[in-house]
C-alpha cells in the first residue's frame, strides 16, 4: 500500500492496497548470505543514489548530511511560494528532487489530456531550474488507482497508451522531462502476469509498456509481524527491475520500507536497526536507479523513518561493506 502525502493532514489521500498479495515466506539471512544468493555482480553501494519520499523542508539539511541525492514530494498548485521555496531549500541542500503537483494538474477528456495553467506555469518553472530536478511526480499508482476517482481498478484505471500519451503532452511545455510514476509491480500487469490472468478485463492495456516513463517507483515491502521476507522480496524485486529496464525502457526507483501500517495489510511492523541496514544493503546490490526509503514522514502511518534518528546512518551507503 502506498499513502500519498500531500503535504497536511486535510490533504492526505489513501490510496488502496496492492491488488497482488505476497505469500506469508521468506526468512532471516545474514547479509553475507543474501549477497551470495544475487546472480551476477552487485553494484557497488555509492553507484545506487539514496532518496526519501516525503521529507519537510527542514528535513532537508538532515538528508544532506546523511549523504542522500534526492527527495520525492509535492507541492501545492496554487501556492507559486511554495514551489520557489522548496526548489530554494533543495539548492541549499544540494538535493534534486522528484516533484509534481497536488492536486496534480492533468485531465483527461474524450481521449485527450489537458494540462491546467497552473502545471503548465510549473513546468515551465521547474524547466527553469532544471538541474535540481530528477523527475516530474505525476501519479501514484495509475494502472491501479484512477487519478480521478482514487478507486482501485482490478481491470487497469490508465493504461500504458494513455500514459504514454500524458507523457507526450507533459513533453509538450517541457520537452527535457523525466516523468515519474510509482507503479509497484508493474510486471504484474503485463501479459501472462497475475493481473490479466486473474482479471481477463484487463486485455492488453500493458503490453506495451514502453515510454510510459523515464523513471519507475517499484518496491515490496518485506517486514510483516514475525517475519522478514528477505529471499522472496528479492526475487520481486529482481523481476521488477529487470522488467523496467528491459520492457519500459526506464530507470527503477525501489521504495525501500521504513514505516509501519498496522491496517494496510502489509509492512505491519517497523524493521530493527539490523534488518533496516541489511535489506539497505541487499537492496543496493540489486543495482536500481535508486533508492527512496519509504517514508521519511507519514502522519497517517503508525510509524515512519523521521521517529526513529537512531536508525538514520542503517540507510546509507556507507554502512555496507
Amino acid at each position: 500500500m502506498k499513502r500519498l502525502n500531500q503535504r497536511t493532514s486535510t490533504l492526505l489521500v489513501l490510496f488502496a492496497l496492492s491488488a497482488v498479495g505476497a505469500p506469508s515466506i521468506g526468512s532471516w539471512l545474514g547479509a553475507g548470505q543474501a549477497r551470495a544468493r544475487l546472480a551476477g555482480d552487485p553494484a557497488h553501494p555509492d553507484a545506487v543514489e539514496t532518496g526519501t519520499h516525503w521529507a519537510a523542508l527542514s528535513d532537508f539539511p538532515t538528508l544532506q548530511g546523511l549523504g542522500y541525492q534526492f527527495v520525492i514530494t509535492t507541492v501545492h498548485a496554487h501556492d507559486r511560494s511554495e514551489w520557489g521555496k522548496t526548489f530554494d531549500q533543495a539548492q541549499r541542500a544540494r538535493l534534486q528532487l522528484i516533484v509534481g503537483l497536488w492536486p496534480p494538474p492533468y485531465a483527461l477528456r474524450d481521449g485527450s489530456w489537458t494540462i491546467s495553467p497552473d502545471g503548465r506555469a510549473f513546468l515551465s518553472y521547474a524547466a527553469s531550474r532544471a538541474e535540481l530536478v530528477k523527475g516530474i511526480f505525476v501519479y501514484n499508482e495509475p494502472y491501479w488507482v484512477s487519478p480521478f476517482t482514487g478507486k482501485g481498478d482490478y481491470c487497469g484505471a490508465l493504461s500504458a497508451a494513455q500514459l504514454r500519451e500524458l507523457r507526450t503532452a507533459i513533453r509538450g511545455v517541457w520537452p527535457e522531462a523525466k516523468i515519474f510514476h510509482d507503479l509497484g509491480r508493474p510486471s504484474t500487469w503485463a501479459p501472462g502476469g497475475p493481473m490479466p490472468r486473474d482479471h481477463p478485463c484487463v486485455g492488453d492495456k500493458y503490453a506495451d509498456a514502453e515510454g510510459v516513463a523515464d523513471l519507475v517507483g517499484v518496491w515490496y515491502y518485506p517486514f510483516d509481524i514475525g517475519i522478514y521476507r528477505k529471499a522472496y522480496a528479492v526475487g520481486e524485486l529482481r523481476r521488477e527491475i529487470a522488467y523496467v529496464r528491459t520492457k519500459m525502457k526506464a530507470e527503477p526507483i525501489v521504495a525501500a520500507q521504513a514505516f509501519r501500517c498496522i491496517r494496510c495489510g502489509e509492512a505491519t511492523r517497523f524493521p530493527t536497526s539490523q534488518e533496516l541496514e541489511d535489506w539497505n544493503c541487499t537492496t543496493r546490490s540489486l543495482g536500481p536507479y535508486g533508492i527512496s526509503w519509504y517514508p521519511w514522514r507519514q502522519s497517517s502511518y503508525d510509524d515512519y523513518l523521521a521517529n526513529h534518528p537512531e536508525m538514520w546512518s542503517a540507510t546509507k551507503s556507507t554502512v555496507c561493506p
